[in-house]
């Protein structure tokens, strides 16, 4: 997968001592896949540890 260039911000929940991290890559650049790649892998991940 090598290295992605993402932009990260952190934003607050209004009332709450809450902050979500939330890291966005740019649409159509050559990193767009990267995240769906990773979420591919995490997924196939899960069925088979829920397999054993």
């Amino acid at each position: 997968m090598g290295e992605a260039i993402c932009d990260c911000d952190v934003p607050a929940v209004p009332g709450c001592d809450i902050r979500l991290v939330v890291h966005t890559v740019a649409a159509g650049s050559a990193d767009a896949e990267k995240p769906e790649f990773l979420l591919g892998a995490v997924q196939q991940a899960e069925v088979r540890s829920v397999r054993r």
